[in-house]
């Protein structure tokens, strides 16, 4: 009988509209959980054959209502955008804070580092003018030139310091990389199978998101959701995460030339079979980029400058002649590189030998020393080059991080985005809750509309005439 059919419609819109009334629930539950994706209940017909009925012909009514499927609500650009612009930020931000550090341990223009040591030496031999046969005089000048040489090996170290702490992070990263990889990899398997059981995998759908977006953070890469609901995450050609198996990724120490000069390798990501792997996003590519190529550069900007200013105090001492009357010694000693900088072995610890006069000029004779004091203050002395690779260190780190921050504006905005499409509004939520107990109500009202004609039906029909 029809109203039969029809108790089995409003049973069908109870029990559906119950559970789009539970997910709703969990949605505003959930409101302020970071990494959850609100659900949405997608509600279809039940559709039925068309019959004939006793008495209420052909029947081309319908047979209630179904969950087809509750999916999470995302924007799959919009993921793709959130994830890129945070490991494009997580790039630029290794970068700026090597840079920042370098900056710090070189940039003194004060009372320490390579710049003030460079002008008291030059006080120092403005000194020696004044009274060039002094010994206290000559030993100042040479204690002022070895802390020259320790400023001179300190800002190398710095270097080394700031390389190193890149070299150990780079270790640290893909540990963790690998790590998600394996979660991930076990993530999608349960996702896979829970998905063919028929069971709702939106948590562990929003677990393994969340270890994606960490993952993609670190190394970058491309993501694709395959048809069974499992990921697929590459980098430079290599599929690291797909079909329930990660790849183990290994960091490698390798020789280049261009760096052994200053007494590190490369480093460099492998694959199994030992393949390099290029990162070009997230903290690892920044990693990379600081450990191999932000330090390297301005290590190398250091070599040069010392072999200048060996250089020019070189040149310039060589024509001065000692106390002893002996001239063409060396000052300062640049054949180790910055690391081994020092004051040269002809006049190391023998103030007397330092080259205060020309060989044409009397014993108090000065314009070596003269010529050595001005190094000091010329335009394009040691002193000066100094200071413009400071600047221009300065200028660097300060356009690195005017892009690190803008990269985390857009970053911070994409994911805003995307939070947007699929965070919980409670607003939203609330509008939909009335409108699933509105429905619930009206189920309700209609089994309670079909009783009582079934009541009329069972109890009074037959009772006319009697």
């Amino acid at each position: 009988m029809a109203d039969f059919a029809s108790l089995n419609t409003a049973y069908t819109g109870l029990s559906t509209h119950q559970r789009r009334i539970d997910v709703i629930g969990e949605n505003i539950a959930n409101a302020s959980t970071p990494g959850y994706r609100r659900r949405r209940v997608d509600l279809a017909a039940i559709e039925g054959p068309n019959g004939i009925g006793v008495f209420t012909g052909i029947d081309r009514a319908g047979r209630g209502v179904e969950i087809r499927s509750i999916d999470q609500v995302m924007d799959p650009l919009l993921e793709a955008a959130a994830r890129d612009g945070a490991a494009h930020a997580a790039t630029l931000g290794i970068r700026t804070e090597a840079l920042e550090q370098l900056e710090a341990a070189w940039g003194s223009f004060g009372d320490t580092g390579i710049s003030a040591a460079l002008d008291a030496l030059g006080t120092a031999f403005d000194d020696l003018v004044n009274d060039p046969g002094d010994l206290a005089v000559r030993t100042v000048v040479l204690q002022r030139a070895e802390a020259v040489a320790d400023a001179v090996r300190d800002a190398h170290a710095a270097g080394l310091d700031v390389q190193r702490g890149l070299d150990g992070r780079a270790d640290t990263v893909v540990s963790r990389v690998n790590d998600l990889s394996a979660a991930i990899a076990a993530t999608d398997a349960d996702i896979v199978a829970a998905r063919a059981a028929g069971a709702d995998g939106a948590s562990l759908e929003d677990a393994r998101d969340r270890l994606v977006d960490e993952l993609v953070s670190l190394v970058g890469g491309d993501v694709r959701v395959d048809d069974d609901g499992s990921v697929s995450i590459s980098v430079d050609g290599l599929r690291l995460v797909g079909d329930g198996r990660a790849e183990t990724l290994t960091v490698a120490r390798v020789a280049d030339p261009a760096l052994a000069v200053h007494g590190f390798d490369r480093v460099e990501i492998q694959t199994t079979s030992g393949r390099a792997l290029t990162i070009r996003r997230g903290d690892l590519a920044g990693t990379l980029d600081g450990a191999n190529g932000v330090v390297g550069d301005q290590l190398d900007a250091l070599v040069g400058f010392t072999t200048a200013l060996a250089g020019a105090y070189n040149t310039a001492h060589a024509l001065g002649a000692g106390l002893d009357g002996t001239a063409f010694r060396s000052f300062f000693d640049a054949t180790g590189g910055p690391g081994s900088f020092a004051v040269h072995a002809d006049v190391a610890g023998q103030p007397e030998r330092i080259g205060a006069r020309s060989l044409g000029e009397g014993s108090l004779g000065t314009s070596v020393a003269e010529e050595l004091a001005a190094l000091a203050d010329d335009p394009d002395g040691p002193t000066a080059a100094w200071d413009r690779i400071v600047t221009e260190l300065a200028a660097t780190t300060a356009s690195a991080r005017a892009r690190s921050d803008a990269a985390g504006v857009n970053a911070a905005s994409a994911e805003a985005a995307r939070t947007a499409v699929s965070g919980v509004s409670l607003d939203e939520e609330m509008t939909e809750l009335i409108s699933a107990q509105r429905a619930y109500e009206a189920s309700a009202r209609m089994i309670s509309t079909v009783d009582e004609m079934l009541n009329t039906l069972i109890n009074n029909t037959g009772l006319v005439g009697r």
